[in-house]
């Protein structure tokens, strides 16, 4: 080790300035990040970045911004003893003074967008920081009397479908939450049991999925959270990665009328023919809806569904290849076992433990040998819409799939079980794809491919990437 190895790194000072209607952080005097309260959010400038805004209720995010204005670099390259001490004392910090801007806030502000960032979104709404947003005064109750009122409000984007113009964004949407049980409506008219679901809706009901009731009617008003999971999860499958949509209406007829102990029941019995260990109802309910996602229809109760499921997955085990490629929706053209499916973009490890899927005869065998329903997902390979690998570790076979993005979406064992070969064929998947998905591959990405990979093959993916990195590069800056 050289002496420049040994040498320790310079230490970080750290200033932190309060101000009458905010704050200002500065490292090494060089750095500076101002924290401001605007209302009705804490905006943060400075270092070179544009502004944010956030909620003065997320000191998370806060924080997170403000340490990345003052350490531009790589967070994944940052030494550990920065982050245990230094990171931890700044974080305290900021959380102290964010505590005293906020306490200048009037508290039914700060109740507000409390209760609407406890809601988790993907497109988390902007509208609790707006002025005229505490101008709606029935809207402002609602929220605080209703967990659902805050779910709209936090998943507004979601349940409208990003459908209103940026110019009229405000007016229109404070206009449609003044009604935000009819938002949850899939003809955007409230009925009666969506009323009473909504105003009772359970605490272990997660948010984000209470969106997908805009895709159906409910019958009855459901307050169980059970019962309202396993809809909501249904719902959210469909809208995600239901393989056979014409059998979707059938499954959520019987899971509206399905109780809680026919749902206990149904996830038992699931988990004992996988052999899968289901901890937490989320987990229990989300399995159980992916295994009955087969095209054969019912007619009866949730409990003769799950036996009919469980009849189906084995059968595949049983079946030939020909029939199992008659019953796949290829062209004439392609259906054959030799059709190969679309390779993905990143570089697939030369490691005999785990085996691309190249072709439509090579999927419907692993169906077949692995007793689960990846045979059914042929033409998926074949359009490039998913990629398909077989996994074997410590004595153990996994089947992994990953979308176009390079994305895990799903894995499993035989009969859908779970093993180590499911987590290790997964964290290695992914660690190659978004290593070679990276516009500007870092230091740390070169050396996780060359303890992947090794020899002559690492040199090969380095090339590729670097080559990659240019194109990229020489796009941005073509002038058209």
């Amino acid at each position: 080790m050289s002496l420049s190895d040994s040498r320790p790194s310079p230490a970080r000072v750290i200033r932190m300035q309060p101000e009458l209607f905010g704050f200002q952080v500065e490292l090494n005097s060089r750095r500076r990040a101002f924290v401001e309260v605007v209302p009705w959010s804490l905006r943060v400038l400075g270092a070179s970045a544009e502004a944010a805004h956030f909620d003065l209720a997320d000191g998370t995010g806060l924080c997170c911004d403000i340490l990345s204005r003052l350490s531009p670099e790589n967070r994944r390259t940052t030494k550990r003893a920065w982050a245990r001490t230094e990171e931890i004392s700044l974080a305290k910090g900021i959380e102290r003074h964010r505590l005293r801007l906020v306490a200048r806030i009037p508290s039914v502000v700060y109740r507000v967008q409390e209760r609407v960032h406890g809601e988790f979104s993907l497109e988390r709404s902007d509208l609790q920081r707006r002025p005229e947003f505490y101008e709606r005064r029935y809207l402002v109750a609602d929220v605080l009397k209703f967990r659902a009122a805050a779910v709209a409000v936090s998943c507004f984007k979601s349940l409208c479908q990003n459908d209103l113009q940026a110019r009229s964004y405000a007016d229109v949407a404070l206009d449609r939450l003044e009604s935000w049980p009819a938002l949850f409506s899939p003809d955007g008219r409230a009925y009666g049991s969506l009323r009473r679901t909504l105003m009772n809706l359970p605490d272990e009901v997660p948010g984000f999925l209470l969106t997908a009731l805009r895709l159906v009617q409910l019958p009855r008003s459901i307050t169980d959270p059970v019962e309202l999971t396993t809809i909501c999860t249904a719902l959210d499958q469909k809208q995600q990665r239901w393989r056979h949509p014409e059998a979707w209406p059938n499954r959520i007829n019987i899971l509206l009328h399905a109780t809680t102990s026919e749902i206990y029941q149904a996830v038992v019995r699931v988990a004992e023919h996988t052999d899968r260990r289901l901890d937490g109802m989320l987990d229990g309910v989300r399995a159980l809806v992916r295994y009955l996602d087969f095209p054969d229809l019912h007619a009866g109760r949730l409990g003769g569904l799950v036996e009919k499921a469980i009849r189906w997955h084995g059968h595949i085990a049983r079946r030939g290849l020909e029939e199992l490629l008659e019953e796949t929706d290829l062209p004439p053209a392609l259906k054959r076992l030799g059709t190969p499916t679309v390779s993905p973009d990143f570089p697939i490890p030369e490691d005999p433990r785990v085996r691309f899927l190249d072709t439509v005869g090579s999927i419907l065998k692993e169906g077949r040998d692995m007793g689960h329903c990846v045979a059914s997902l042929a033409a998926v390979a074949v359009r490039g819409d998913a990629y398909f690998f077989h996994i074997e570790f410590d004595r153990q076979k996994a089947t992994v799939e990953l979308d176009r993005c390079g994305r895990i979406v799903e894995a499993a064992g035989p009969g859908n079980s779970d093993n180590e070969a499911v987590l290790w064929g997964c964290r290695t998947l992914a660690e190659c794809a978004r290593a070679a998905l990276e516009d500007e591959p870092s230091a740390e990405t070169f050396a996780l491919l060359r303890a992947r990979f090794g020899g002559s093959r690492w040199l090969e993916i380095a090339e590729v990437l670097h080559e990659r990195a240019g194109e990229k590069g020489s796009d941005q800056t073509r002038e058209y």
